[in-house]
């Protein structure tokens, strides 16, 4: 099964520079992202919309090959640089986390919790 995070890391793989990426793949990205921010890690929806616009500002003043990087990170990544989290989730987060990153799909397709609870547990683990 190939999990969000994974589709996000394909994506950004074949993608030589960021104006190769489709714009709604983008504003999925920065959506799981603010989504992350707000139900994961406890960000006001304003204070997650400052730290994004923030960091898309100065994604902009890069070259196109150093604002790509952003890319292959996952979501719960980068929330987790905006909000100053270093170190582990707790389960209580990797739950919301995984959460939003499956929305959509049957839970035939969606990991147990026990599944998820096995992943590593520092958001530096997260590809």
């Amino acid at each position: 099964m190939m999990t969000s995070d994974d589709e996000n890391a394909s994506v950004a793989a074949i993608a030589k520079s960021v104006g190769d990426l489709d714009q709604s793949a983008k504003n999925e990205f920065w959506g799981l992202v603010r989504r992350t921010l707000v139900e994961v890690l406890g960000k006001s929806e304003r204070d997650a919309d400052t730290e994004i616009e923030s960091l898309t500002e100065r994604l902009d003043a890069l070259s196109h090959d150093d604002a790509l990087m952003i890319y292959h990170n996952s979501p719960i990544q980068v929330a987790a640089n905006l909000a100053g989290v270093d170190g582990p989730l707790t389960a209580q987060q990797e739950l919301a986390y995984d959460d939003i990153m499956n929305r959509g799909r049957p839970a035939s397709e969606r990991p147990t919790e026990k599944e998820v609870l096995r992943r590593p547990k520092d958001v530096s683990d997260f590809n």
